[in-house]
C-alpha cells in the first residue's frame, strides 16, 4: 500500500524560514500531552498555561510555540507528575505524521541514508532550533553509523525530556521504514536520566550510554543503503515541490558546518582551528576567510559548543568534575575551572549546585 501524505504544512508558516535563531517550535510537538497529564493524574491546562502555551493552540499542528516554554514544561510536568520517563511516554503516544509535510519526505525516501538525509536538510520545518545530522562513523560501535541529534538554544534550557521524546520519536521512524532487520545497536543520552536505565533499555531495546558529548542513536552501517518498501515517489515529489514552492533553500553554510564538527569532536581533541579546518578538507586561513564572509568568528563559535557542552555536562549530569574536563577535552580540571570562571563568572562546582533540581 503507498504511504498517506501527512497533512502539508501552511503558507503561514513561511515565518519560520524567517526565525531561524528563534527557539520555536510547532505545536505538533506536544501531540498526546493532556491525555498523557490526565492519565497521570495531572492538570495539562494548567500546566500549559503556567507556561505561556494556550492550550487551545494545541488543537492546530501548525501553530508555533515557543521552544524554550516547551522544554521546561516538559521538565515540569515530569517532577510533578513524579514520572522521570515523562519524555519516553510522550513520544510513545506520538505518530510519525505529527511531523507533517516532513513525514511525507522521510517516509517515501528510497533508502534510510536518504530518509536522514532529508531530515537534516528539512527539520527546520519543525523547528528551527532541531538539528540531526548523519555521522557515517559511530564513536562506540564498530561498523555502525549514528544519527545525532542536538537542540540549538540561545541560552541553556534543561532538556532531559525533550532530547529523551525526540529520540524515542526518531527510533519510531526508524521502525516506520518496514525494515524487518533494523535493530538498534545502542543509544547516547547527553545527560544523566532521572529513570533507571534499565527503562530506557528496555524502550530502545539497545544499550544506553549515559553523559555522551551528544544525544545519538546507533546501527550498522549496512542498513542506510537498504531499499525501503511501500514507498510513494510522487507523493515524496509533491512534497519536496511544495517544500521548494513556499520555502527558501537554506543550504548549509559553513558557520553551521563548523558548529556541527565542533560538537561531533568535543572531547576528542582541543578543537583548534588547524584540527577542524583539516576536517572539513580546508587550510585554516581559508576557513576563517569562508568564516569572515559569513560574518562568524571561529573563536566564538568553538565558545559558543564548548560553553553550552560544559553547562550540559554540570548541570545534566552527575560525573565527576574531573571526568567533566576530559569530556570537554581539557588537560586537567583546573583549565576546566578557569573557563568556567570566564564563560560564567563561577567555579564548576557552584555551576553545579546552582542548578535547578530536575523537573522544576
Amino acid at each position: 500500500m503507498p504511504r498517506r501524505a501527512a497533512p502539508a504544512l501552511t503558507d503561514r508558516d513561511n515565518s519560520l524560514t524567517d526565525r531561524a535563531m528563534a527557539p520555536l517550535i510547532r505545536a505538533a510537538a506536544l501531540q498526546g500531552f493532556a491525555p498523557l497529564m490526565l492519565a497521570l493524574g495531572g492538570d495539562p491546562e494548567a500546566m500549559l498555561r503556567r507556561h505561556a502555551i494556550e492550550p487551545d493552540r494545541l488543537a492546530d499542528p501548525e501553530a508555533l510555540i515557543s521552544l524554550d516554554a516547551t522544554a521546561l514544561l516538559l521538565e515540569e510536568s515530569a517532577g510533578q507528575t513524579r514520572c522521570p520517563d515523562f519524555g519516553l511516554r510522550l513520544a510513545a503516544r506520538q505518530n510519525t505524521g505529527m511531523l507533517g509535510l516532513l513525514a511525507t519526505v522521510i517516509l517515501n525516501a528510497p533508502t534510510p541514508a536518504q530518509a536522514a538525509l532529508d531530515a537534516s536538510r528539512y527539520l527546520f520545518l519543525h523547528s528551527p532550533a532541531y538539528e540531526i545530522v548523519l555521522e557515517p562513523e559511530s564513536p562506540l560501535f564498530e561498523d555502525c553509523f549514528s544519527l545525532r541529534f542536538d537542540i540549538r538554544l540561545p541560552a541553556f534550557v534543561q532538556q532531559r525530556q525533550i532530547i529523551d521524546g525526540c529520540l524515542s520519536l526518531t527510533h519510531h521512524f526508524c521502525r516506520s521504514f518496514g525494515l524487518d532487520q533494523f535493530r538498534l545497536r545502542g543509544v547516547s543520552l547527553p545527560h544523566t536520566p532521572l529513570a533507571p536505565i534499565r527503562t530506557y533499555e528496555r524502550h530502545f531495546g539497545a544499550p544506553v550510554a549515559i553523559a555522551q558529548p551528544h544525544a545519538a542513536l546507533h546501527a550498522h552501517r549496512d542498513l542506510l543503503n537498504v531499499g525501503m518498501k511501500d514507498i510513494n515517489p510522487l507523493l515524496r515529489q509533491a512534497a519536496l515541490s511544495h517544500i521548494a514552492a513556499h520555502f527558501p533553500d537554506r543550504g548549509q553554510s559553513l558557520t553551521d558546518r563548523v558548529r556541527q564538527t565542533l560538537k561531533r569532536t568535543v572531547g576528542a581533541g582541543r578543537g583548534t582551528k588547524a584540527e577542524i579546518a583539516a576536517l572539513l578538507g580546508l587550510h585554516p586561513r581559508t576557513l576563517q576567510r569562508r568564516l569572515d564572509d559569513e560574518a562568524a568568528s571561529f573563536e566564538q563559535l568553538r565558545e559558543q559548543v564548548y560553553r553550552a557542552a560544559a553547562l550540559r555536562f554540570l548541570c545534566e549530569t552527575d560525573l565527576p568534575l574531573k571526568q567533566v574536563a576530559g569530556a570537554l577535552g581539557f588537560s586537567e580540571q583546573s583549565a576546566l575551572s578557569r573557563s568556567c570562571r570566564r564563560w560564567f563568572d563561577a567555579s564548576p562546582a557552584e555551576i553545579r549546585r546552582r542548578a535547578p533540581p530536575a523537573g522544576t
